[in-house]
C-alpha cells in the first residue's frame, strides 16, 4: 500500500505536467480527430520517458509492469472520454449545406469541422479506396458525380487536391447542370480557407517540360536587370529569379505604384539585393545603370501593351515600344552583358494594331543588330491570365460592378497563359538562346472570349448577361496560329524557334530614324505599316 500512494503520488503529476505543456487540456471534444490524438500520444511518450529515465538513475521501485499497463491505459481511456462526444453528440449544423468534397486529402477535416457544410460523399480518382470510407463517408469515382449529386441532392462541391484543369472544368460543367456551388479549399497557400473557384482554374495548364535546373543554371549567381519590373509579367520574372537565386537584382519601372509593390513583396521574401530604379526606359539614368553596375542578363518587358490605347497614343508607344527597346539592346550589347531577353506578343504575328507593329520592329532589330558578345532572343506569347488591362480582371469588375459583361464579337477567340507559367517559359526559352532567335511559347488551344465571361458569370452566381459590343480599333477576331510546320523545334515542345529570314540593320535603323521625323500620327501610322510590309 506504501508503494502503492508512492507510485500514485508520483506518475499522474508529471503525465499532467506533460498533457498541460502540449495543450491537451485546450482541445474541443466535438472536434477530436487524429491531430489531438498524436498531440496526446506525444505528451505521454514525453512524460513516461521521463518516468523511465527517473526510475534508471534512482533505481526507483515502481515496478515495469506499472508503467507499460499505467501508459496503455491512460492513452485509451484519455482518447476514448474525448471521442465519446464526437460519437454521441455530432456537431449541431443548422442550415448547413449538403456538401460533396472532390479529393480524399488531409484538407476533409477541415470542412467536417466547418458548421457550414454536411458532407454526404466523397469522390477520388484513386480507384484503391473506391467503396472505402474515410470518417463514415463513403468515397466513389468522379464518374459517379451525377448520381450522387442527385441522390444526395448536393448543394456545393468543395476541391481538396489540385487538379488538371479538363477536370474541374468537367466538374465544373456538371456543377452548372445541377446548378451546385463549387468551391475549393486554397491549396497553393497550404490555408484552411475554403474559396471559390475562379476563372484562372478553369484555364490553367500544367507544363510539363520545364527543365528548373536548367533555368537555375540561367538564373543563379547573376546580376540581372529587369525592365517593366512592377508589372504582371515583370513582377513574376522578379519572384522566379528570387526562387532560383540570382545574385542581385535591378529593378526598373516608370510606374511608382508598381514598383513599390513588387518592392514591398521583395521585403517579405527577406531578399536584400536589389536596387530600384524610377524611370523610363529613355531615361539617362539607365546609362548610369550599365556604366556602374556588371550586368549578366537583361530581361526587357517593359512596353505599352494595351491595344486600345496604344491605337491612339501611336507617338508615345514608338517612343516606349521601340526607341526604348532600341535603348536597352544598344546600352547592353554596349555594356557586354552576356545574355538579353527580350518579351514580345502573338500579336507581332501579322500585325493588325499598332502595338503589334512595335513589338514587330523591336524584333527585327533584335535580330538584325550587331549583338557582339551578347546573346539576344526574343520570346513570343499571348494574352496572360490576370494580367493588368487584360480581359479578364476587366469582367471581375464589372461582375462586382454588378454590370454587364462587355464582349467584343460572340466569336472572337484568344489564347491564354498563366502568368507563372509564362515566365517559367520565358527563362526556359532564354536558357537555350543561342542567339537572334524568336521563341514562341504553346498557348495550348485558344478559347472564345464569350465562353470565359459566361464562365465568369456561372462562378459569380449573379444574374447577369453577356452585351457584345463590337470588334475595336486594331483587334483581330482571333489571334494567328503560334506553330507552323515551318517551326523549328527545340527539345522543349512547349518552345519552338520562328522561322525567320536575314533582316538589314542598316534599312531598320533608317525606318526607325524615319518614324521619328514624323510629327503627325498618320504618317507614322502609315511609315509603321511600311516598315512591317516591307521587311
Amino acid at each position: 500500500m506504501e508503494q502503492m500512494f508512492y507510485i500514485i503520488a508520483k506518475i499522474p503529476f508529471i503525465t499532467i505536467l506533460s498533457l498541460y505543456l502540449f495543450n491537451a487540456y485546450n482541445i474541443i471534444w466535438r472536434f477530436f480527430s487524429l491531430y489531438e490524438a498524436i498531440k496526446i500520444l506525444k505528451a505521454l511518450l514525453l512524460s513516461y520517458a521521463f518516468i523511465i529515465i527517473y526510475y534508471v538513475l534512482f533505481n526507483d521501485h515502481i515496478p515495469k509492469s506499472v508503467i507499460i499497463l499505467s501508459f496503455i491505459l491512460s492513452m485509451v481511456g484519455l482518447t476514448y472520454f474525448r471521442l465519446l462526444k464526437r460519437i454521441f453528440l455530432k456537431p449541431n449544423k443548422i442550415n448547413a449545406k449538403n456538401t460533396l468534397i472532390i479529393g480524399a486529402s488531409d484538407y476533409i477535416n477541415i470542412i467536417i469541422k466547418n458548421n457550414n457544410y454536411q458532407i454526404e460523399a466523397i469522390i477520388d480518382d484513386d480507384i484503391n479506396i473506391k467503396n472505402h470510407t474515410i470518417s463514415g463517408i463513403k468515397v466513389h469515382l468522379l464518374s459517379d458525380i451525377d448520381s450522387i449529386i442527385e441522390k444526395y441532392k448536393i448543394e456545393v462541391i468543395i476541391l481538396t487536391k489540385e487538379m488538371d484543369s479538363s477536370i474541374i472544368n468537367t466538374i465544373f460543367a456538371t456543377s452548372s447542370i445541377h446548378k451546385c456551388e463549387i468551391k475549393k479549399i486554397n491549396i497553393e497557400t497550404k490555408s484552411a480557407h475554403i474559396q471559390d473557384i475562379s476563372i484562372e482554374d478553369l484555364l490553367q495548364r500544367e507544363v510539363q517540360d520545364i527543365n528548373k535546373e536548367q533555368i537555375k543554371a540561367f538564373i543563379e549567381n547573376k546580376d540581372i536587370l529587369i525592365t517593366g519590373a512592377g508589372g504582371s509579367i515583370g513582377s513574376e520574372i522578379v519572384r522566379n529569379c528570387i526562387l532560383y537565386k540570382a545574385k542581385s537584382i535591378i529593378l526598373i519601372d516608370m510606374n511608382e505604384f508598381n514598383l513599390y509593390s513588387i518592392n514591398e513583396e521583395i521585403k517579405k521574401l527577406n531578399y536584400k539585393n536589389t536596387t530600384s530604379l524610377l524611370c523610363s526606359i529613355n531615361s539617362s539614368d539607365i546609362d548610369k545603370v550599365f556604366a556602374n553596375q556588371n550586368i549578366d542578363l537583361v530581361i526587357h518587358a517593359a512596353a505599352y501593351k494595351h491595344v486600345n490605347l496604344v491605337e491612339n497614343n501611336i507617338n508615345s508607344a514608338i517612343i516606349n515600344n521601340i526607341l526604348g527597346t532600341k535603348n536597352i539592346i544598344d546600352k547592353a550589347i554596349k555594356a557586354k552583358v552576356s545574355n538579353i531577353v527580350l518579351i514580345s506578343t502573338d500579336k507581332a504575328i501579322r500585325p493588325t494594331s499598332i502595338m503589334g507593329a512595335t513589338k514587330r520592329v523591336c524584333e527585327l532589330y533584335a535580330r538584325s543588330v550587331d549583338a557582339k558578345s551578347s546573346i539576344i532572343v526574343s520570346v513570343r506569347f499571348g494574352n496572360v491570365i490576370g494580367s493588368s488591362g487584360s480581359v479578364i480582371p476587366k469582367f471581375k469588375k464589372q461582375i462586382e460592378n454588378d454590370e454587364n459583361l462587355s464582349v467584343t464579337d460572340k466569336n472572337v477567340t484568344r489564347y491564354f497563359m498563366l502568368i507563372k507559367e509564362a515566365c517559367e517559359l520565358v527563362l526556359q526559352a532564354g536558357s537555350i538562346g543561342k542567339g537572334k532567335e524568336i521563341f514562341i511559347l504553346d498557348m495550348g488551344e485558344s478559347v472564345k472570349i464569350s465562353d470565359i465571361a459566361q464562365k465568369m458569370i456561372d462562378i459569380s452566381g449573379k444574374n447577369l448577361s453577356i452585351d457584345y459590343i463590337g470588334l475595336q480599333k486594331g483587334e483581330k477576331l482571333y489571334e494567328e496560329l503560334l506553330f507552323n510546320e515551318n517551326d523549328e523545334k527545340t527539345e522543349f515542345n512547349s518552345i519552338v524557334i520562328a522561322k525567320e529570314k536575314e533582316h538589314n540593320l542598316e534599312k531598320i535603323n533608317q525606318a526607325i530614324d524615319g518614324l521619328l521625323l514624323e510629327d503627325n500620327q498618320e504618317k507614322q501610322k502609315q511609315k509603321l505599316w511600311e516598315i512591317i510590309n516591307n521587311e
